[in-house]
């Protein structure tokens, strides 16, 4: 039976908060409320939801079936006072990018023994939670999901949203010990019934492994370096395909950089034996635990992105010229997110634990390239735009003992 007491904040509106608010309101006795950063959306969500209610779907395509969750937020609001008060969870959804402001929000709310999840939290989850709630953070315990657990579609903002697909199960990691203080019995026991324990949630490691196995910022920028770095500069008529374009060059770079991150997990736990980072693989056994892909026992990273049907069809953003020709953006979050709150989170703690890291300097070098930016300067992380990543040392962690000790 889930915990009673409980009073939980959905940070976001994207398709993963609208299944959470829906699913976890369906509780008796469970309040969910919802934070967004627009006065406009939680005007459109609530208008919604007073006259037509709320409706979560779960598809099963192979069994045609379909179940609903009729249920809705207790409130939704763009004002963290008029839904963070008396919360004991806190759930992040959404892009990895806005996870910062909402951080700045809940904080004057974040009360001792707080649960504070991750859902998913990305690379330096952690290390951004430590540089904005300091001390606060000791007292609270961190659940972060190594991916969001389901496929899903809004089908109507505020209204409705569509589960298309689920994970059988997803890997959790922690933060924070089982104290008497903990305003939540058993958290991950607690998150797993919230989701009526399908996907079934495995705990597994320490938190410091998710920035070394998030498979979005091993990969797109990969991708991107493979299919431009050596563009002309002439305009195309069509958008090549991303994950199933993967070439060559791209999956050398990704598996290279998985390797440092295996590098980067080892001289962890040479100096720290306690901290697991077992979960810390190859890349391709990493995205074989993560996608369910008929024989691919004993291929390659590229074969197994390019026949991974899941992302069949998704093509390289581009830019629309007068022409009506393209040209890629360079701009796209697959350099612009994945890069500086990934690739860049990988490098910080390369730099703590002394591994060398050429695959991944050459693609955040190329990426600055494209994107004005500089992170790296004189082999380190001095660079003028440090600061709008989520490395470890813009807060000012940078020593083993620092990041370990969150």
């Amino acid at each position: 039976m889930v915990d009673t007491n409980l009073r939980l904040l959905v940070l976001g509106t994207g398709g993963c908060a609208h299944v959470l608010a829906g699913m976890m309101s369906s509780h008796r006795h469970v309040d969910v409320r919802v934070l967004t950063q627009s006065s406009g959306e939680a005007e459109r969500w609530n208008s919604q939801m007073t006259e037509v209610g709320f409706d979560v779907v779960m598809r099963n395509w192979e069994a045609k079936k379909e179940k609903h969750f009729v249920s809705k937020p207790s409130r939704v609001s763009h004002d963290p006072s008029q839904v963070a008060p008396g919360c004991n969870m806190f759930i992040f959804t959404g892009p990895v990018s806005h996870h910062e402001m909402y951080f700045q929000a809940i904080k004057p709310y974040i009360d001792p023994g707080c649960i504070i999840v991750g859902m998913p939290g990305g690379c330096g989850f952690s290390f951004q939670a430590e540089g904005v709630l300091g001390e606060k953070l000791r007292k609270c315990f961190m659940i972060n999901f190594d991916a969001c657990p389901w496929t899903c579609h809004i089908n109507s903002f505020g209204f409705g949203v569509a589960v298309t697909s689920m994970k059988e199960s997803v890997l959790v990691s922690s933060l924070g010990g089982f104290t008497p203080g903990l305003l939540v019995k058993d958290p991950v026991k607690t998150l797993g019934q919230l989701l009526y324990e399908h996907p079934s949630l495995s705990l597994k490691g320490h938190i410091l492994g998710d920035s070394l196995t998030n498979l979005d910022a091993i990969l797109n920028p990969c991708i991107m370096y493979g299919q431009w770095c050596n563009w002309d500069g002439e305009p195309l008529d069509s958008a090549p395909l991303f994950y199933q374009g993967i070439d060559e060059i791209a999956a050398a770079l990704a598996t290279g950089i998985g390797d440092e991150a295996v590098n980067i997990s080892k001289a962890i736990t040479r100096l720290k034996p306690h901290i697991d980072l077992t979960r810390v693989l190859l890349v391709k056994d990493i995205y074989k635990s993560a996608h369910v892909i008929d024989g691919s026992n004993d291929v390659d990273i590229r074969s197994l992105v390019a026949n991974d049907w899941d992302r069949a069809g998704i093509k390289h953003d581009m830019r629309h010229m007068e022409t009506f020709e393209l040209v890629p953006d360079f701009m796209c979050g697959h350099l612009t997110v994945d890069v500086p709150l990934g690739l860049v989170v990988m490098r910080g703690m390369a730099d703590i634990v002394g591994v060398l890291t050429p695959y991944m300097d050459e693609i955040i070098k190329w990426a600055e390239s494209k994107m004005g930016k500089e992170y790296i300067q004189f082999d380190k992380l001095l660079g003028r735009d440090v600061m709008e990543t989520r490395c470890p040392q813009k807060y000012g962690l940078k020593t083993l003992d620092d990041i370990v000790n969150i």
